[in-house]
């Protein structure tokens, strides 16, 4: 991993999603751009028109914050030296998930983290989670959620949520990959649906392909069974002490999204472990 972008709204939650950025970074020794996004806002015109002035002064105050944001981490771990040293601050205008999908594209980027909403918000807090969660549907790179008040750890155990796809050995790896230099255990939970009592050959499949592959890995599969997928994942890796909960998202048409739960969107809202979101490509 070479570039992380970190969108930021100057908020606690996503300060503390920059010093988790940082410290992955610094593992490494990969390049940050600290993003603030400024949304538009028209004059009240006889024709309305883009404010100028206004965006100049807003655009001035982004810039101050950034600096401000960079300043408070300075002297806090002297491991992030030179990830500190090479921070692209970007202002850009504009609507914040689109805007976040673009700079991502134009820049090369291999990752973004950004902070996730805790479990109790106010409205307008539940606003902005759910463009955390439209992001997280649509961004064409991954996407790292960390939970207000999470601290970076090393990733000694990974949770893989699956429903055992053809895709899972790429997304895994995928997942490794962006992890490095870490070798977590992986507990990979895959879904029974209701009604299916034996495990598919989906799981001796996957298990022979890693075999082959990548020996060394620690791989250990659980089977969830039933309708409360969200509440059996976020208790098992607990119990498991996860350090990182990996999702993989499929993309849906609006029909379906309208229809599904999204399990994506409730593990945002409720979990206190990072959650990494791997989108379909």
């Amino acid at each position: 991993m070479k570039k992380i972008l970190v969108p930021t709204d100057f908020s606690e939650n996503a300060n503390n999603a920059f010093f988790y950025a940082l410290n992955l970074a610094s593992e490494q020794e990969a390049s940050i751009v600290l993003l603030h996004v400024v949304e538009m806002e028209m004059e009240v015109l006889d024709i309305p028109m883009p404010s100028g002035s206004a965006y100049q002064s807003r655009k001035d105050a982004a810039e101050l914050a950034l600096d401000a944001q960079i300043g408070l981490a300075n002297g806090i771990d002297h491991d992030w030296d030179i990830v500190m040293s090479k921070i692209e601050k970007k202002v850009v205008f504009g609507g914040p998930v689109n805007m976040i999908k673009s700079v991502a594209d134009e820049g090369n980027v291999d990752l973004i983290v950004m902070g996730a909403r805790g479990r109790h918000r106010s409205a307008f807090e539940k606003f902005l989670g759910s463009r955390s969660t439209d992001l997280a549907q649509e961004a064409p790179l991954p996407v790292l959620f960390v939970p207000e008040g999470a601290i970076f750890k090393p990733i000694v155990q990974m949770a893989y949520a699956s429903e055992l796809l053809t895709s899972d050995p790429y997304e895994l790896w995928r997942a490794l990959d962006l992890i490095k230099p870490f070798s977590p255990v992986v507990r990979y939970f895959h879904v029974i649906p209701p009604g299916q009592l034996k495990e598919n050959a989906g799981e001796s499949r996957i298990k022979e392909y890693f075999e082959s592959q990548n020996p060394a890995l620690q791989l250990i599969f659980y089977p969830i069974y039933g309708y409360d997928i969200d509440s059996e994942l976020e208790k098992n890796s607990k119990n498991f002490d996860v350090d990182l909960i990996v999702i993989y998202h499929k993309h849906r048409n609006m029909v379906q999204r309208l229809f599904s739960h999204s399990h994506t969107k409730h593990l945002l809202g409720k979990s206190d472990i990072p959650v990494l979101v791997l989108n379909e490509k």
